[in-house]
């Protein structure tokens, strides 16, 4: 039996490493130029006099959400029961 840690207890503990450095904004915006942003060479997230730019590989992870996401008026309701 190993004593190394699981791929979960390992992004568990590297999460909790990163947590009291760690901070998220949420923000929202609309599909479109979420789309538009996610398909561009580059761009920046400017929040009052800061900006943040965002890199190659964020853009990835953006554009693999992009791919399971929906714009709002193709959402279909949830059947309640």
């Amino acid at each position: 039996m190993s004593d190394a840690p699981s791929p979960q207890q390992r992004k568990r503990t590297i999460y909790d490493q990163l947590a009291p450095h760690y901070e998220k904004a949420v923000f929202r915006m609309p599909y479109e130029t979420f789309m538009k942003a996610t398909n561009a060479k580059e761009f920046q997230i400017k929040l009052d006099q800061v900006k943040f730019s965002v890199g190659e590989t964020q853009r990835e992870a953006l554009r693999e959400l992009l791919n399971h996401m929906k714009p709002r008026d193709h959402l279909v309701a949830p059947i309640l029961h």
